[in-house]
């Protein structure tokens, strides 16, 4: 029986490898706090919910806009600098999306009549593309560059699998943060809070002492390494789809209970992967991964008890968690020797493309029609598991490398 083999307990290593994952859970608190905020900013300013839904899915579309350039710019500058240059941009992005109802206060007549809706929705758009590009690129730079950097040869499969872990619970803690600073502090709250996590994020790296690395000869400035592997496709595609379902899910409009007890989610399949799956068959992560995001769908479309909003969070979160870290070691294996920071970007491309796509879909087709949303989701899902067990799954034992 094919085993996974694979560590899955949080080593205590040096300081610089556990600045580096709080970094990239904060980053990712960052950008996922928005999925239950900015929709309702944007509906508050009159946009439909169809174009709700393309300023949230162009995000996905950012995603891939710096990544071919990433690899020239980590060899010709700082890497560090790269990701905090990054970050940086991100974070005004941000603040200028978190801004724009303000510009209705304007005094000016003139201008104020020049921003019509169809200008706002653009500057939505634009600043949310900017996001997904510097997101992407930051992500990358931090988690295909600077993790595998500090780290020995040996430590580099768990020190990415662990931080993208941190990576994953941002997904949870930042929505988290952002209904509950709303909640008491409001638009301003969740401007405070969100540059306070900026700020965090580049003091976490900033604290990372990286020396110059010598570029390699002949680099050029557009190249898929340290970017996509194509080869990895079948992968890319299947993680996409489920992804896509969860980003569906999170289109529905959820409470605070809900990404806690998603958070719990998160948490049992990090306990699985010790306790479980440590030496269980490859498949079987994956599938109970699926089934019990199923039983969330299925759950959430015909029960009526008071303890289903608080199961079905928990069955979302763990499926979500042990899909992607199951997935992240697929494409670490698959990759051939010097393409670890290759597969590592590919995923987070995967599992970012997928999600944000999903929130899109969701807004722009089935806001306040959420019944037909879960029977979509199941489907796709079924799809999902199909295509799993009778084409990627053996693909992949048949092309891995490690």
């Amino acid at each position: 029986m094919d085993t996974q083999n694979t560590p899955v307990h949080f080593r205590l290593w040096h300081r610089d490898f556990w600045l580096l994952a709080l970094a990239n859970m904060v980053l990712s608190m960052l950008v996922y706090m928005q999925i239950p905020l900015l929709p309702h900013q944007l509906m508050d300013e009159k946009l439909s919910p169809l174009m709700t839904g393309c300023v949230m899915g162009v995000f996905s579309l950012g995603i891939f806009v710096l990544g071919g350039f990433g690899s020239y710019w980590v060899q010709k500058y700082r890497r560090n600098r790269v990701c905090l240059r990054a970050i940086l941009i991100l974070l005004l992005s941000l603040v200028g999306l978190l801004l724009i109802p303000d510009l209705e206060k304007i005094r000016f007549a003139e201008v104020r009549n020049w921003l019509n809706i169809e200008r706002i929705t653009v500057f939505y758009i634009i600043l949310r593309l900017l996001m997904g590009a510097t997101f992407a690129l930051a992500q990358i730079v931090l988690c295909s560059t600077l993790v595998v950097d500090i780290c020995e040869s040996f430590q580099r499969t768990e020190a990415n699998h662990s931080s993208n872990w941190f990576g994953r619970f941002g997904l949870s803690l930042g929505p988290v943060v952002g209904l509950f600073s709303y909640k008491y502090g409001g638009t301003d709250g969740v401007l405070v809070a969100s540059v306070s996590l900026g700020v965090l994020a580049l003091v976490l790296i900033s604290m990372v002492k990286l020396p110059f690395k010598a570029p390699d000869d002949d680099v050029k400035v557009f190249t898929t390494d340290r970017f996509i592997l194509f080869r990895g496709w079948p992968l890319f595609i299947n993680l996409s789809m489920l992804t896509f379902v969860i980003g569906l899910v999170l289109s529905v409009e959820w409470n605070l209970q809900f990404f806690v007890m998603m958070m719990l989610g998160f948490f049992l399949a990090l306990c699985s992967e010790r306790f479980a799956f440590a030496n269980a068959d490859l498949k079987s992560e994956v599938n109970t991964g699926l089934i019990s995001i199923a039983i969330a769908l299925v759950l959430q479309h015909i029960g009526d008890a008071a303890s289903i909003p608080y199961i079905v969070p928990v069955f979302v979160g763990f499926g979500a968690g042990a899909i992607g870290s199951r997935f992240l070691l697929f494409f670490i294996k698959l990759s051939n020797h010097c393409q670890r920071g290759t597969s590592v970007s590919t995923y987070i491309l995967s599992w970012e493309f997928g999600l944000s796509m999903g929130v899109g879909v969701g807004y722009a087709l089935f806001y306040g029609k959420q019944q037909m949303m879960l029977m979509v989701a199941l489907a796709l899902l079924a799809v999902v598991l199909l295509v799993y067990n009778c084409f990627v799954h053996g693909w992949y034992i048949k092309k891995k490398n490690r």
